[in-house]
C-alpha cells in the first residue's frame, strides 16, 4: 500500500475515533440515577464497623487506594493496546 493511503488511513481512523468521543460525552444522554437508600445504608454500616473496629477506617481507605491504583493500571494496560492496535493499519 502506498504511504500516502496509509497516512489517510491512519488520519481518517484517528478522526473517526475523536468523533465517537465527542459523541459519547456530548450527544447521548445517561439518566440520573439516586443511590441515596443505598448511601445511607453504607453510611449506617460504615459507622456501625467504625465504632467496634476503631482500625477499619484506615484498613478502608487503604483497600480503596489499593484498588484505584489496580484500576488505573489495567485502563491504562487496554489504552496502549487499543493505541498500538489503532496505528497498527497494514504494516
Amino acid at each position: 500500500m502506498a504511504d500516502w493511503a496509509k497516512i489517510l488511513l491512519k488520519t481518517g481512523l484517528i478522526a473517526g475515533v475523536m468523533a465517537g468521543l465527542w459523541a459519547v460525552f456530548t450527544q447521548i444522554q445517561f439518566p440520573a440515577i439516586s443511590f441515596d437508600g443505598i448511601f445511607d445504608g453504607v453510611g449506617t454500616a460504615f459507622a456501625f464497623i467504625n465504632y467496634w473496629i476503631p482500625i477499619f477506617p484506615i484498613l478502608w481507605n487503604t483497600a480503596l487506594a489499593m484498588g484505584s491504583l489496580l484500576l488505573a493500571l489495567w485502563v491504562f494496560r487496554y489504552a496502549t493496546i487499543a493505541i498500538r492496535w489503532l496505528f497498527k493499519v497494514n504494516e
